[in-house]
């Protein structure tokens, strides 16, 4: 038996009798486990849906807190924009700097613009995610949400929405942002 198999088979209250006996000071208690025990305490993994539903969750926040920072840092740079209306076409705007500049514009215009969106399917969830493609890096996360402005027009409520992320490295960065009304104007449930 090597040394490290006699470590690790020592149990706690056999390592803390020996280190008293051998007139050593524990400042704290210290657990030694066997390799079997040990990868049974192993932290559990998140899922590619896990993942990429927090970078969606992120997004939101940062949409909703107007940080152009922090959503920047999750678009990708090649992000597709689409204006939020009825049946929404092309891209409005292609982009990660352009889609930042296009919002951040309008945050801070006047009047400066307050968009929210809030997510409400689900109980304050999406839908389910769902992670595709090859090596399962493409994630469609879609749902229903609320959206509110002061941008003028009567086209606030309820919204459908799909967003697009890739996992790049370890990260999911969005690729492509569209939302439709559904024709309903006041369904959102209370916060």
């Amino acid at each position: 038996m090597s040394k490290y198999d006699k470590v690790q088979s020592l149990t706690r209250r056999n390592f803390i009798r020996a280190t008293a006996i051998a007139g050593a000071a524990i400042s704290a208690p210290l657990v030694l486990t066997s390799r079997k025990s040990s990868a049974a305490m192993t932290a559990p993994t998140s899922t590619p849906e896990d993942d990429a539903l927090a970078a969606f969750k992120s997004a939101v926040d940062a949409f909703n807190n107007k940080d152009s920072y922090k959503l920047g840092s999750l678009l990708a740079d090649n992000v597709e924009l689409r204006k939020v209306h009825i049946n929404h076409g092309k891209p409005v705007i292609i982009g990660r700097d352009p889609v930042v500049n296009y919002l951040k514009g309008a945050w801070n215009g006047v009047p400066p613009v307050s968009m929210i969106f809030r997510p409400f399917s689900g109980g304050q969830k999406p839908d389910p995610v769902d992670v595709h493609g090859p090596n399962k890096t493409i994630a469609d996360i879609t749902g229903l949400a609320c959206w509110n402005d002061n941008d003028g027009d009567n086209a606030d409520g309820q919204l459908k929405y799909k967003f697009v992320l890739e996992k790049t490295g370890s990260a999911w960065l969005i690729t492509s942002l569209a939302g439709n009304y559904t024709g309903n104007p006041n369904p959102c449930p209370p916060p």
